[in-house]
């Protein structure tokens, strides 16, 4: 396998951004022929992570090296893969940007029969929201640990303020963690109530307008650990919305918890499923 670092200046978060992107070998055992464009898949980091992550905290490197398939990462820092309501337009970034630069310097196939995307906890967030929004682009989509519910780590004693500028009016009835978490919510999405309605952010209410709509969506796996105290409530909820709007999709329960450990252990079902 090749490994390869990008560094470019992105257009849309008007700034340097990085790419780390893992390459099969020709004559390896990959079987690629070094000519034939590649299948890719996108691995999307967890909250506080960043594009390195996959590469140094699981061996997926070691686990795709007989495939002929590329993996794309990139970072998303605190941004929710969203378009930020004060901020930048993360969502656009990854699903766009991110997929536009990737295909321009390296030989990936661009038939959305061979483009793919998997992300953990906020990551698998992002890589559901994706595959609701953009099934024109990818055809296979998985969700590790996914943090479907993103109203869930906005703190309580932040939830019945409706506005940033109350927010910041009032910030010293908060310690810093309560302060901290709840500024990350309002920027990224705005006052609790904007975030329940939206029909861009909340996976629920996008579901619903996706089982209206006539678009084929991506094959869809889920898979949450039963000692996951911290997802596997929404997890379980998203899961039966989804069977309540028809949605077809794979839904896996396994034993593990929001860890590195049952992550490394699960991409290898995710690459199994794959139809590379």
């Amino acid at each position: 396998m090749a490994f390869l670092e990008l560094e470019f200046f992105s257009q849309m978060l008007h700034t340097n951004a990085q790419l780390q992107v893992i390459l099969p070998q020709p004559g390896s055992q990959s079987g690629w022929d070094g000519k034939t464009p590649l299948p890719v898949l996108y691995l999307l980091h967890g909250r506080g992570g960043d594009h390195s992550d996959w590469q140094r905290m699981t061996s997926v490197e070691r686990y795709g090296e007989k495939k002929p398939l590329a993996m794309v990462m990139m970072s998303n820092l605190l941004g929710e893969y969203t378009n930020q309501r004060y901020g930048y337009p993360y969502f656009d970034y990854v699903s766009q940007e991110v997929w536009e630069i990737s295909h321009s310097y390296f030989p990936l196939s661009e038939k959305r029969e061979e483009n793919f995307i998997a992300g953990l906890s906020m990551g698998g967030y992002g890589a559901l929201k994706i595959w609701l929004r953009m099934p024109e682009r990818f055809s296979y989509a998985a969700g590790l640990s996914a943090a479907c519910d993103r109203y869930k780590p906005l703190p309580e004693e932040a939830r019945s303020i409706q506005s940033i500028e109350e927010f910041r009016a009032k910030r010293q009835m908060f310690d810093r963690d309560v302060y901290e978490k709840a500024m990350h919510f309002y920027l990224n999405y705005g006052s609790p109530q904007e975030f329940l309605n939206s029909r861009e952010d909340n996976l629920f209410l996008i579901a619903e307008d996706a089982a209206k709509g006539n678009k084929v969506l991506p094959k869809l796996m889920m898979i949450c650990g039963t000692e996951d105290e911290w997802v596997l409530p929404s997890n379980r909820r998203f899961h039966e919305h989804l069977l309540s709007l028809g949605i077809p999709h794979t839904y896996y329960e396994s034993p593990g918890a929001h860890t590195w450990d049952y992550w490394d252990t699960e991409i290898q079902r995710v690459l199994e499923w794959l139809p590379v």
